[in-house]
């Protein structure tokens, strides 16, 4: 039911994904779609989770989703496992889920990739507003950064807003795969 709704709202804001990957362990399905920086206004590849919202994105609070958005230019595909396990990392491993967290990569990102941290942000504004349903469920849209070790350090000293302050200062291309790390 809420799945269908995301869904929709994404149709809305980008149409139809250019490509689409499904992921299932066991009884947990996800699905990552994929736009092409042609068809959105965010001037890069969008991947998004489609089923993130069937789990609860906190401990406490049962009515709050989130689906992950991950935009990269040039677009980079092998992202789509990685993506897919922060769509079910709450339901997994019973942790909350939420702005300035950091999660460790698993193996490689892409081959030869040297971020080995996703940065979950609430952006803003945000790429798609929150999604409120009659019946108290409610799905934010999520922001997926893939971050080096040192940037993963400062966030931890400094906090997010200073890491994501300093990215904006520098004009720091957060969306490129082939970026250097800044701090």
């Amino acid at each position: 039911m809420i799945q269908a709704l995301v869904s929709d709202v994404y149709h809305r804001h980008w149409g139809e994904p250019s490509r689409r990957a499904h992921f299932q362990t066991g009884d947990v399905h996800m699905e990552i779609l994929k736009w092409d920086s042609t068809v959105t206004d965010e001037g890069v590849d969008l991947y998004a989770t489609l089923g993130s919202c069937n789990y609860p994105a906190s401990t406490m609070h049962a009515n709050h989703r989130a689906e992950y958005i991950m935009g990269l230019l040039p677009g980079r595909d092998e992202v789509a496992p990685t993506l897919a396990s922060v769509g079910v990392y709450t339901m997994r491993n019973r942790e909350d889920l939420d702005h300035g967290h950091t999660l460790p990569v698993e193996g490689d990102l892409w081959p030869g990739a040297k971020m080995n941290y996703l940065l979950i942000t609430r952006p803003t504004p945000p790429l798609i507003p929150a999604l409120q349903h009659e019946n108290g469920l409610h799905v934010e849209f999520m922001q997926v950064t893939p971050i080096f070790a040192s940037e993963k350090a400062f966030k931890g000293e400094f906090g997010v807003e200073s890491l994501l302050d300093k990215w904006m200062a520098s004009g720091t291309p957060f969306w490129s795969p082939n970026r250097s790390p800044n701090p």
